[in-house]
């Protein structure tokens, strides 16, 4: 960004301008100091500071970014960039705070725990590399939502030796079970911050055994030869699933397909929803927006039945799939249907589908 032509433009006394841009007239003076946003003249008689009206959008652009908590220097270097520039040094910006603050959020969980000399409960001890991709797996079911703050939430249950991950957003259902290292009658649950883990899942995948304790508040994942992650717990209760889950009639068509084909299928929709055809012998997915249909090979047993799903909440239940062959498990075009791995059936998604009028 070049600094603005102030041969343009009216000219305003400090106050004015300070009004007009959101900055104090003490700031103004301090930019001016720092030679990030100079006056463009000075009364040589009286020494008031005069602005132009062009260079608003760069007193207004310094403001912005001092919010956002960028350093002076860097400000001047985004201000002194051409554009693609500058958005690639925002970019950076906000990927070290980001980073910052997921480290903050684990020392205080850490110093908070500490503080109240708290013990932790030791529940299991899991795989470091497959417990990550587990969350991985599940977090993509969870969202984020001001009414419901429990939906951006992983449940972990510990029961009959193993750990059961779920997730929910209220349209999908991610589940996926992982067996203890070592045989335990501890029984544990806790709804663990998505954010947390989502933060922590690079340290899990290297932690090779982890150890989890649960606390009053937090969970503690212990990690060899690393700092141990803590994640908060979340107050409010998880949904009820399992009741819903169990209640469900028995699969009426199930369908053995290639993972790689429907995801290639849905990857040409451009429309907000898919209609899926489960037929005697394929798959056939139309979307209606782009009147695009696309029949997969699929081996089929039970009779056909026609879905409708939201592209948004079809495609990552698919795509975080295991194995080359996807299992889906239909009950009836207005109930849950399941997708799963043929190879692997410890991870499971359910997705609701939609009405269409």
């Amino acid at each position: 960004m070049t600094p603005p032509d102030t041969a343009h433009g009216e000219l305003v006394p400090i106050g004015a301008f300070a009004q007009r841009t959101g900055l104090t007239a003490s700031a103004l003076r301090f930019y001016a100091d720092s030679s990030l946003l100079t006056p463009a003249t000075i009364d040589a008689s009286t020494g008031y500071r005069l602005y132009s009206t062009s260079q608003e959008t760069r007193a207004i652009t310094l403001r912005r970014l001092r919010e956002i908590g960028m350093s002076l220097a860097d400000i001047r270097t985004v201000l002194d960039a051409e554009p693609t520039v500058a958005r690639d040094l925002i970019d950076d910006h906000v990927r070290t705070v980001t980073t910052e603050a997921a480290r903050t959020r684990r020392e205080a969980a850490a110093i908070a725990t500490a503080i109240a000399a708290e013990s932790t409960t030791v529940v299991c001890a899991l795989r470091g590399p497959i417990l990550a991709a587990a969350i991985g797996q599940v977090l993509t079911a969870t969202a984020r939502d001001a009414a419901h703050p429990v939906l951006d939430g992983v449940e972990f249950r510990f029961e009959d030796g193993a750990m059961t991950l779920t997730s929910t957003d209220r349209y999908r259902i991610s589940s996926r079970s992982l067996p203890a290292v070592e045989p335990s009658n501890t029984r544990w649950s806790g709804t663990v911050c998505a954010g947390d883990l989502r933060d922590g899942l690079s340290d899990l995948a290297r932690g090779g055994v982890v150890g989890i304790e649960a606390g009053t508040g937090t969970v503690r994942f212990r990690l060899t030869g690393r700092d141990d992650l803590w994640c908060r717990l979340l107050d409010d209760p998880f949904p009820s699933h399992r009741a819903m889950v169990d209640a469900l009639p028995p699969v009426t068509t199930r369908a053995s397909v290639a993972t790689s084909a429907v995801l290639q299928s849905l990857e040409g929709c451009v429309g907000e929803r898919v209609l899926l055809d489960v037929t005697s012998t394929a798959l056939v997915l139309s979307d209606a927006a782009s009147a695009g249909v696309s029949t997969v090979p699929a081996d089929i047993c039970g009779p056909p039945v026609e879905m409708c799903f939201e592209l948004s909440t079809l495609y990552p239940a698919v795509s975080v799939s295991i194995g080359a062959e996807l299992l889906l498990d239909v009950r009836a075009a207005d109930l849950p249907m399941t997708v799963r791995s043929a190879d692997c059936g410890d991870l499971t998604t359910m997705v609701m589908p939609v009405f269409v009028g």
